[in-house]
């Protein structure tokens, strides 16, 4: 039995499925009060790299989000520096590569003018979410946590025909507003066909170049990172089916990331400490002292970026999976369940718990086949460890016996897979 979904996801799922097929770009525009939602196309500045003979300039191609296949990003010899601009959400229609020049510039332009840059990033998911409609925002004013709570909606106007949704996403409080458009196709990540599938590979790409090529710099800022993670929480928590899908999808893609920055950050952490102890052991003169002071701050602040991605990574964690993994769409139920055996695996230290285990135990229960699957998949790859092996007794005793009854599943794939995992458990 699937536990009872959450409230927000249950309480409006009859409208879900209407509601849901908005589809295309988001217009930009400027309310009435002056604030603008400035949705700036981000220029692809690439550095001039010398070569042998010549210079090399590159321009862009962007190519239109309906289309199957990629761009790609073209070099031209000339003296003048070219370039086009292209939106973010256009960016993931050109490619891995293409994507971290355009996420590099963002990056600049970012520094320069952050809360524009990141209406852009703003409106990028929401056009990910195939809303055809209109963003803005204004700033967040009120100190007072009722005054803002209050302002929330997510509604139906029946006069105009208009959906709304107000929510906050630190500092601003955001409005989107689109039409109630039934004849619409159904929003990108449901599309069927080879499309469906690589504009999932391509969004999910898209968000792990953005915290790889920030992790050095601006993820620490304070700022990004609070905007970014409230505003996926709160759309992964919307009724609307397209929002929900998409950015859970996008959250915990976002955890992924972050855990992978992690990992890193653990790495380095520990070769400072046994660099500390090295240099510990020789001959404590003025200049080791010295370096042995350097060393010492680099950890620090090394601990201390870990602890602030962690945080990062709990406040996900509790925003968006426990939400979502019990949620009515088994799509949004897998992908939370496929992620989660990627965390274990890669950050064990962290995630291999039972206090992460027991999500994968209950969800071997699920009535869908896929979900399931996903479960025996994730913990295939955690049995497979022998590392991991010591952190896993406990949730072997507890769950062996519906891991056997699984061997005699309903669905082929989830029989076969689970017999591999049962050989991988008693060796």
């Amino acid at each position: 039995m699937i536990p009872e979904p959450t409230a927000t996801a249950a309480t409006k799922q009859n409208k879900d499925d209407d509601e849901a097929n908005s589809s295309g770009a988001v217009n930009h525009s400027e309310d009435e009060s002056g604030n603008e939602n400035r949705q700036k196309s981000v220029v692809v500045v690439r550095r001039r790299r010398r070569a042998h003979k010549g210079s090399e300039n590159v321009k862009l191609k962007s190519v239109k989000a309906g289309c199957s296949g990629a761009g790609r990003a073209r070099g031209r010899h000339g003296k003048q520096k070219q370039v086009e601009a292209v939106t973010l959400f256009e960016v993931i229609t050109m490619g891995r590569s293409a994507m971290q020049a355009v996420i590099d510039d963002w990056i600049e332009a970012y520094a320069s003018d952050r809360d524009s840059s990141l209406l852009d990033l703003i409106s990028f998911f929401i056009q990910c979410c195939g809303c055809k409609g209109v963003v803005t925002a204004e700033m967040c004013q009120s100190k007072e946590d009722s005054e803002v709570l209050s302002k929330m909606v997510e509604e139906l106007d029946e006069v105009t025909g208009l959906q709304y949704k107000k929510f906050l996403a630190f500092p601003w409080i955001l409005t989107v507003t689109w039409p109630m458009d039934t004849d619409s196709v159904e929003y990108p990540l449901v599309q069927s066909g080879p499309y469906g599938r690589w504009f999932h590979s391509e969004f999910c790409d898209f968000v792990s170049v953005l915290v790889a090529q920030c992790q050095h710099s601006v993820i620490f800022d304070s700022y990004l990172m609070n905007t970014v993670i409230s505003l996926l929480t709160e759309l992964s928590n919307s009724y609307v089916r397209a929002f929900r899908h998409t950015c859970t999808l996008a959250a915990v893609k976002l955890l992924s990331s972050l855990v992978s920055v992690a990992v890193s950050l653990s790495v380095s952490v520990e070769n400072s400490q046994k660099l500390y102890e090295v240099q510990k052991t020789k001959m404590m003169r003025q200049k080791s002292s010295l370096q042995l002071e350097r060393i010492q701050k680099n950890i620090r602040e090394l601990q201390e970026k870990k602890a602030e991605i962690e945080s990062m990574m709990d406040i996900v964690f509790k925003g968006v999976f426990l939400k979502r993994y019990r949620d009515v769409l088994p799509e949004i139920r897998s992908i939370c369940m496929e992620e989660l055996g990627l965390w274990m695996k890669l950050y064990s230290s962290a995630f291999l718990n039972d206090s992460y285990l027991k999500y994968v135990g209950w969800m071997m229960h699920d009535k869908i086949p896929d979900v399931r699957l996903k479960c025996v998949l994730g913990l295939q790859g955690l049995y497979g460890d022998p590392l991991l092996l010591p952190k896993l007794d406990l949730f072997t005793s507890r769950f062996k016996d519906r891991i056997i009854s699984m061997t005699l599943d309903k669905d082929n794939e989830v029989a076969v897979q689970t017999m591999k995992l049962l050989l991988l458990i008693s060796r």
